[in-house]
Parts: structure tokens; sequence; C-alpha cells
């Protein structure tokens, strides 16, 4: 295909076109110049070049054209400098000629067919084949013949312009108007719809038309068929997917399941689902996954009703439309008592004033040694004391000690951090080298977590929804959660480059702005039960509470016990001695 490439300054001559017109331009042309960067197909001069120049302006913004032309070289320079003078970049092709050119899709791209040229069907096919009637790709289809304008629709018929797509015909009403529309399809198969938008006139131009909103304007879809995949793990929920039911079981579809419901209906579309066991694996040894994202991989599923992980492995296979259920995902557990986890009767004080209460004892040993000896050099006791020794400071400062009481709270952070290596000894201990024996139910899990001393790895809102049945109200007190890794949020996938795309996306955001998806993520997601029964609830102390207790006043008693020995031995030598 011959590409002309133009060059104008003012008062040179526009370059040999490869043997065609050279001629004058005059002075008052600005120097711009003409790249190839969009496509503009088989235009003439007798369609009005500010039409084509307001619809760039109003519907795309775009600066960037490239046409391919059927007309005479003359036609084509006038064409151009018209376009020029607007400050337009144009690449020029002979449609007659060579290859069809293939670009890349870029938003400054537009491409504008004649179908009063003889060769626009072959050009449209052409461009079919390139995939370049599909979004992003940018056209403006103009006749004059409304027969051209069924022959277009039988051709494209065979073409998935579907409601994504940005085609549009400018059908030449007369010397001074267009009428502009546009051309889609809503689903594979179906048939092409020509919806009117605006009529253009040449004094008024578009008048209050600013454009076409796509998502907006094909919102409602006239009751296409949206084949949509649902995940069910547990069958029991095939029976409460509407009733708010058991509502902890597949936590992560119901939820999703009736906005997609909200959603289809929303768009004006025909719910079809699919239901299937398991998101989906990829195979090792092939590209393809099994599960619901193989069937989105197959073309035979649009989206899906249950939400997922975004991982670098998926990306390639699925686009996604919105994070719709926020979840959490920790360790659970009920706070153990004290005594369980630490020493009691150390806690009243950090480490820094133990040493200083002990600096203190000493200290008081020494003074205490000082004046009882000088009270009995003096001789002011209130009792006459035999010489006063250390031990007998020592006793009295002890005691001393022992008679007072504190009600200090240590400020120490006694808080745990979960650190990498200990991720790394969890897993390999509790599931590595498991099998399954890691994994347990979260029935199960909450009743472990109800008797104490156990922590629960699972997703915090359905466990909060069988807290909340199951466990007492002082029982709810002293939850704590603990978190582990950090698992990221789930998003709502669909197939990848689905026309519906960007209407379902805006759809799901009208809803999270207009609360209708915290509506339903309140009535299906709990939240941490509050604690209201502390008052009812009673500690009863043990054994493990007295330990560090019972163990202090049995070395008291065996040094009482040694240090009695070791005097009766020193007594009985000190008597025989004598």
């Amino acid at each position: 295909m011959k590409m002309y490439h133009f060059k104008i300054k003012p008062t040179k001559r526009l370059f040999n076109m490869k043997g065609a017109l050279q001629r004058e331009i005059v002075e008052d042309v600005p120097p711009l110049v003409a790249v190839a960067s969009c496509k503009l197909i088989a235009l003439q001069v007798h369609f009005e070049t500010n039409f084509i120049i307001d619809f760039l302006k109003v519907e795309f913004g775009a600066s960037h054209l490239t046409a391919f032309l059927c007309c005479e070289k003359t036609e084509i320079l006038k064409f151009t400098q018209n376009l020029f003078s607007s400050n337009y970049k144009v690449a020029i092709y002979d449609t007659y000629v060579g290859d069809f050119p293939k670009y890349e899709p870029s938003p400054d791209n537009v491409f504008v067919l004649d179908l009063d040229c003889f060769n626009s069907p072959e050009i449209l096919d052409k461009a079919h084949e390139e995939k370049m009637l599909l979004t992003p790709y940018k056209w403006l289809l103009l006749t004059r013949n409304m027969e051209n304008v069924k022959q277009m629709k039988n051709k494209l018929f065979k073409y998935d312009i579907l409601v994504d797509s940005l085609i549009y015909l400018g059908l030449k009403l007369n010397d001074s108007a267009y009428s502009l529309s546009e051309i889609f399809k809503f689903y594979k198969g179906g048939p092409i719809h020509n919806r009117q938008l605006v009529v253009w006139m040449k004094d008024g131009g578009f008048g209050d038309y600013k454009g076409t909103v796509i998502t907006n304007a094909r919102r409602n879809l006239m009751g296409t068929l949206l084949k949509t995949a649902v995940v069910i793990v547990y069958n029991e929920s095939y029976n409460h997917l509407w009733d708010y039911r058991r509502k902890h079981v597949d936590s992560l579809t119901k939820p999703n399941f009736l906005l997609m419901n909200i959603l289809i209906e929303y768009v004006n579309g025909t719910k079809d689902f699919t239901y299937f066991k398991t998101w989906g694996y990829k195979n090792k040894t092939d590209k393809w996954y099994d599960g619901m994202i193989g069937e989105m991989q197959k073309d035979r599923i649009e989206l899906s009703a249950s939400s997922l992980y975004i991982t670098k492995e998926r990306i390639p296979d699925l686009d996604f439309l919105s994070l719709t259920l926020p979840t959490e995902i920790k360790f659970i557990f009920r706070q153990p008592p004290l005594s369980h986890v630490t020493n009691i009767f150390i806690l009243p004080f950090s480490t820094t004033v133990w040493i200083s209460l002990f600096g203190l004892v000493t200290l008081a040993v020494v003074v205490i040694y000082v004046v009882k000896s000088w009270e009995h050099k003096r001789g002011i006791a209130r009792k006459k004391l035999e010489e006063v020794t250390v031990s007998d400071s020592v006793m009295v400062a002890l005691g001393a000690v022992c008679q007072q009481g504190t009600i200090y709270e240590p400020m120490s952070d006694n808080g745990k951090t979960a650190t990498e290596p200990l991720r790394k000894e969890i897993f390999d201990e509790r599931l590595r080298f498991k099998t399954n024996r890691g994994f347990i139910s979260l029935e199960e899990g909450i009743r472990r977590l109800r008797q104490g001393f156990y922590a629960f790895h699972c997703e915090l809102p359905p466990a909060y929804t069988l807290i909340s049945e199951q466990f007492l109200e002082s029982e709810k007190c002293g939850l704590q959660t603990l978190q582990y890794v950090q698992a990221g949020q789930l998003w709502l996938p669909i197939k990848k480059r689905s026309p519906f795309r960007e209407i379902l996306k805006i759809g799901l955001q009208k809803f999270h702005e207009y609360g209708i998806q915290s509506r339903e993520l309140n009535r299906l997601q709990d939240k941490k039960p509050k604690c209201l029964g502390t008052g009812n609830s009673y500690v009863s102390v043990g054994l493990v509470e007295a330990t560090p207790a019972i163990v202090i006043l049995a070395a008291g008693f065996s040094i009482a016990l040694i240090l009695f020995i070791f005097e009766h031995i020193v007594h009985c030598i000190s008597t025989i001695s004598k």
C-alpha cells in the first residue's frame, strides 16, 4: 500500500509524490509536518473536513490521522491542507496499492473510512484480520449512500463489533448536514445496532453535544446473556445463596453472588450461572487452567461471582473488575491468663525497678546495721541487744519489704511480634510435613478456640459468625488476633478483554458509592463480637497461679533447713571445743 508523506513549509514546493503533482503552497500556510500516526481511510474531499475535525475534538480529542484515499491527488492536497491548518498530523495511504499497514493502538489514533470507495469492504476485511476493529482502535466510517450503510452492516455482522467498540458512522444528509451514529453489537453473532447520536450542521456544528460515554450510553444490554461462574465448595450453600443463612459457609461467594445478581439486573442482562467446585489450578505441562479460570480461558464464561486473589500467574489470563470483598486472615485466640505465660509475681515491676529495689534493700541493710550498731554502743536501744550482726540487719530489711504493698503497673511493652523466622517455623512444623493434618474445619477450629490455649488461623468474618452464635458473653472477652501473612485482597475476575468490563466495573463502583455493597457486606460479614460480660465473669485461682509462691516458699524452707543444720553443726563444734 502506497503512503503519501507530506512536509509543508511556506513558499516551498511539495515534494514529488513518486511522480505525482507538484505545486506551490501559499505563504500563510503554517509549517506543520504530517506523520504516520493513525488511519484515515479512503476519504474524498466532498466530505466536509470541518465535520471530521469537530468529530475528533468532541468524541476523542485526537490529533493524529492516517488516510487511505481513493481520490485524485489534487483532492488529497486540499484535504491535507485543511487538516494541517487545524494542527492535525496526517499520514495518507493509497488504498489500491500494497499491503494493509498495522499500527499499535494509541489514544491519539483515529481511522476514517469512506464507504463510497470501491474497495472499502476489503479495507474492513484487512482491518478485521489485524484485529484493528476492536477497542481501543477508533473508527469513523463516512458515506453519502444508504445502500452503502446496508452493505457495511452486512459486512460488520461477521465481525465482533461489541459494546466496547469505538466505531462511528457519519452519513451525509445534504451539503450542510451529517448524521452521526454509533455502531456495535451486544453479543457475538447478534444484530448490528446503528444508534443515532446527533446531527451535525455546517453552521452550528454539533451544538450542545459533548461526546458519548459508552459505559453510560450502552449500559442497557437489552437482555444480553452474561454467563457467570460461581464457586461452591459446600453443597449446603446451594440452598442458602439468597436467604442470608449459614453465612460462614462459602463466605467468599455469597456476598459477591448477591452483588452480581443486582449488577446484572442493573445493566439489564440475562443471568446464566454455572457452578464449579474449584477456582482452578494451572496445568504444569501447558498454559491451561482447570475449574472456573479454565472456562474463562476457553471463552465459555464471561465473568465470576466468586472473588479470588490477584497473582502473577493469573494476570495474563484474567482481567479484574473491582475489590468487592475486603477480608482478613489472621490467627485468632483467647488471651490466656497471665499465670500461664509468665511469673505473675514479677510483673508488678520492670527489670530496672527490681534492680533498684534490690539496691535499695542492700542500702537499707547497711543503714540499719550502722544505726543499730550506733544505738548498741550508745545504749539507747529499747532493749538490750547482743552484738549487732549483718544477718540481723538483713532480716529487718526483708521484714520491712515484705510488709509493704504496691500498685505499680509495669510500663514495658510485653507484646510479642511474629518475625519471619517464626513464620517459617510455624509453616514447617504445622503444615509442610503433615499432609492434611494441619488443616481442620472452621467449626472444629472454633470449638478448640473456645476451650482455650489454642490459636486458629482462619478468615475472621466467618469465625466471628460462629463465635457470636456459640460463645458465652464472658467468653467473647479477651479475643485477640495476630497477623501471620499478608494475604492481599480479593477481586472479582472477568474474562480477558471482555467487552463488558468497563460497563460492569463502573456499575460496581456505583454500588460502592451508593452503599449497596456495604449493605450486603454488613448482612453477610460479622464484626468482632463486643465484650459485654466482664461483670459476671470469674477467674479461678489454681495451682498454676500459686506455683511461683510455692516455689519461693519451698526454697525458703530448704535454705532455712540448711542454715539450721549448719548452725547446729557449728554450735556442736563450739561446745565440744570448749
